[in-house]
This record gives C-alpha cells, structure tokens and sequence, in this order.
C-alpha cells in the first residue's frame, strides 16, 4: 500500500466496482508481475495508465531525498516517487560491489554511501627489479605483481605497471617481460 493512501481509503478502492472503461480490450493486470514502471501490478501501483500518479500525489513528488545513510552518494541520491518513496537517481547507489570511473548523480565518488572514497588503485612501492633474482627457480616463482607508483583522482588514467619476471637462458639472467605498463581508469566507490 502506498504511503500516501490510508487504510479507509484502501478498503473503499477495494469495495467500490470501477466504472465502465472505454478501453475494454485492455487486459488484466497480473498482480505481481512488474508494469512499464517496474513495479509491481498489484491495486498499490502508484502510475495510471497515462504514466500520472493514480494515489494522492505527495507534495514533494519529484524533489531530491536521501538514501539510505545519507551519505556521499545517498545524500540527495534519489527522487521523491509517486508513492512517496525515494528512489534512486541510479540503480547502483549504495551497491558496495559496485566500482565506477564517473561520479554519483550529485557528484559524489562514495557510491556505498559508507563516508569514504574507496579506490581500486593505491599507491605501492614498486617491487624489486627481476634482474636481483640470481636463479631459475627464483626467477620462476617471483610473482606478478601490479601495481601504481602514483595517486590517481577518481575517473582519471592511472598507469599500472606489471612486474613479470622470466629466466633468460643467455646471460644467464632473469628479466621482465615485455608487457611492463598499461593506462587503466581509478575506480571509486
């Protein structure tokens, strides 16, 4: 039931038979089964079949609301729906799994809405070279390491370098492969 509509009200709906319908051909809704506007079809869905608001439309329908925790992201995150509820201006506000290379809707790069930027990215020391490797086998199980020697803001090109060592049998000496940097993006949420 939709914030906006009482009980009293809900009950009148449900007793009172609806008047005639130019539209006889349209056919019934399935209760449960999501309408155009994703929501469910049951007697609470707040859209007529104009796309209006078929309950009381709430006074602040449309205006900025907080998500959640109300921060980063959340804050001012969503809109105010027909029913009253505030939905998200995206799918992915407060989604902790999610990274992304462009800020939230109100500019914020905190999408978890947790209170802290968190990067993909961080600054490391760099490894040490494959040549300080003196042998086959420790060559061979030196792992790959990537990683960035700089901060990168949110959204902006990082340059990720890749530490691989491989064993030369002329020398003999151990050595990085070629593939030693890519550009990447710094995700955030």
């Amino acid at each position: 039931m939709g914030a906006a509509c009482s009980d009293a009200a809900a009950d009148a709906a449900v007793d009172t038979p609806a008047p005639p319908s130019d539209d006889a051909a349209r056919p019934a809704l399935d209760a449960g089964a999501p309408t155009a506007h994703g929501l469910s079809a049951l007697a609470t869905d707040p859209f007529d079949a104009n796309g209006r608001c078929s309950t009381i439309t709430p006074p602040n329908l449309g205006l900025p609301c907080d998500l959640g925790s109300g921060q980063g992201a959340c804050t001012n995150g969503g809109m105010v729906s027909c029913d009253g509820i505030c939905q998200p201006a995206d799918p992915t506000i407060g989604d902790a799994t999610e990274w992304h290379i462009v800020p939230a809707p109100n500019g914020s790069w905190d999408w978890d809405c947790d209170g802290v930027v968190t990067m993909t990215l961080v600054p490391t020391q760099a490894p040490p070279e494959c040549s300080t490797y003196a042998d086959l086998q420790n060559c061979n199980d030196a792992p790959t390491i990537e990683y960035v020697t700089e901060s990168s803001p949110c959204g902006e090109e990082a340059t990720l370098f890749k530490r691989d060592c491989d064993w030369k049998t002329l020398g003999p000496t151990c050595l990085d492969t070629p593939a030693g940097h890519r550009v990447v993006f710094q995700q955030c949420r």
